[in-house]
């Protein structure tokens, strides 16, 4: 017997949660760069961005992650 999966919407993304953040790394070279970190609700699902070498950048996409996921911003 085959279980079938509901399908995922966006609006099931938006109803995720949970905690966005700005994390700062160091890349391979020994720069410092950033990484948009999202940490879901039930803290069963967790996402890091690719590198972003811009802080702000940084710090603007993920308040519009936060927005999009309904998720709080962590400074």
């Amino acid at each position: 017997m085959t279980v079938r999966r509901r399908p995922i919407y966006a609006s099931d993304l938006r109803s995720l949660g949970g905690i966005v953040g700005v994390v700062s790394i160091r890349d391979h070279d020994g720069e410092q760069c950033f990484r948009i970190n999202h940490i879901s609700r039930g803290h069963d699902l967790v996402w890091l961005s690719a590198r972003i070498r811009d802080e702000d950048r940084a710090i603007a996409g993920a308040e519009v992650l936060a927005e999009y996921l309904g998720a709080a911003v962590r400074s």
